[in-house]
């Protein structure tokens, strides 16, 4: 996929992803710094620009990892933090099919700084290779990554 092909999202699409993750399981409404909330959505736009990202997975695990880790609103970024990557997955053509426990510790992870975005990246990637049903030669399951270029 070329980079001018990718779909990032922007401030109103994370706003949105917030309303309703609220609107869905409760929570105080509320930006803590509007600043903050523009540097966590375009960092991942910025850094695969740049080069600094070169899949699709990457740059998920990267708009995940900046909500979980900011605390840009007052409540649900954790919440928030896996629509933005599902959200931008889908936006691209790519899904992850969630089993709530296990992504709800992962991002608790995430946001107690126990895994860091590279160790998302991976998981990310092994989701989406599961999602599409990719397998090895002696059938199991392996990563897709999508990967970007300029």
């Amino acid at each position: 996929m070329k980079i001018d092909d990718v779909v990032f999202l922007d401030e109103s699409d994370v706003v949105d992803m917030h309303a309703r993750a609220l609107a869905a399981h409760g929570g105080l409404d509320g930006v803590r710094e509007p600043a903050t909330l523009a540097a966590t959505t375009g960092a991942p736009e910025t850094a695969a620009r740049n080069g600094y990202m070169t899949t699709i997975a990457e740059v998920a695990a990267t708009y995940a990892f900046g909500f979980a880790r900011t605390q840009v609103f007052v409540d649900g970024n954790k919440r928030t933090a896996v629509l933005t990557m599902t959200g931008f997955l889908g936006a691209n053509g790519y899904r992850l099919v969630l089993d709530p426990d296990k992504w709800e510790a992962i991002i608790l992870g995430v946001s107690t700084k126990q895994i860091d975005r590279d160790q998302l990246a991976v998981v990310v990637a092994e989701e989406m290779g599961r999602a599409a049903g990719a397998k090895d030669s002696d059938g199991r399951p392996v990563a897709v990554w999508g990967s970007i270029e300029p």
